[in-house]
């Protein structure tokens, strides 16, 4: 409970509060592993060797503990230390099967390493068996961009698109790449192409809102597309730049804040 109340504290903005509750139970001869890892989530800019050294003693007990994984996964890559991470995921798959969170990790940690081959086949296996997962579509984007195979990629899934084999991820994923080319109308075609086939997926609707919103075309449906995304997933960062992105170009600036 009083792990509870202190992330309570954090998330609504009190994290003076929230941060005396955690080091009241950190002081504790044997601190629970759940106090170890909201410590590194909620203070690691601020003490990243001090995280490091709890999520260390975290995974040295439990090394496929998803969280502490991908906490530290995030230390080694703004230490420029790829590899380690890298190591670290291999060594959990050895203790059994990776979850598609973190087959996506060690895709993103293979790509940090310029691993680009081995980093496109982990992505295209997290993003197959979970097309909704935040960040897998955007890593294969990044990966066919890097590479100069956007074209290609767009070529290859618009064949399996005529052949009728397209699944709606594969929409989805083909809509990003040609955005990535720059490609709008088509990008914004197949988004709606994507969203008439499943009107629920959030990703789509804010990926179709950031579109509308950088071209400043139907704003309001943009920011009701956004609007709904942000409350089928509320959690989700990168919806709610899109939904204040969309107040911005409307001109409400204080909403937008």
């Amino acid at each position: 409970e009083t792990l509870l109340y202190a992330t309570a504290l954090y998330s609504t903005g009190r994290r003076t509060a929230g941060r005396a509750l955690l080091e009241e139970q950190l002081a504790a001869a044997t601190p629970a592993v759940g106090v170890l890892v909201e410590f590194a989530r909620r203070e690691a800019t601020r003490e990243p060797e001090r995280a490091r050294g709890y999520l260390d003693h975290v995974l040295a007990a439990n090394p496929d503990h998803a969280v502490a994984l991908h906490l530290l996964a995030q230390l080694d890559f703004a230490a420029g230390r790829p590899h380690e991470a890298l190591a670290r995921i291999d060594e959990a798959a050895r203790a059994g099967p990776l979850s598609v969170p973190l087959i996506l990790l060690r895709a993103q940690s293979l790509a940090a390493t310029q691993d680009w081959t081995r980093a496109e086949e982990a992505a295209r296996r997290a993003f197959a068996a979970s097309p909704e997962l935040p960040g897998a579509p955007e890593l294969l984007t990044r990966i066919y961009r890097v590479q100069n195979r956007l074209d290609a990629a767009i070529v290859s899934f618009q064949e399996t698109e005529k052949a009728g084999a397209l699944p709606v991820s594969g929409l989805h994923l083909l809509a990003r790449l040609h955005e990535g080319a720059g490609h709008r109308a088509e990008a914004k075609r197949l988004y709606e192409q994507v969203l008439a086939a499943r009107s629920d997926l959030t990703t789509a609707k804010n990926d179709l809102a950031r579109l509308l919103a950088d071209a400043g075309e139907d704003l309001e449906r943009a920011r009701v597309l956004a609007s709904e995304a942000l409350q089928a997933e509320p959690d989700r960062a990168e919806i709610a730049d899109t939904l204040g992105r969309v107040y911005f170009k409307k001109g409400l600036f204080e909403p937008a804040q």
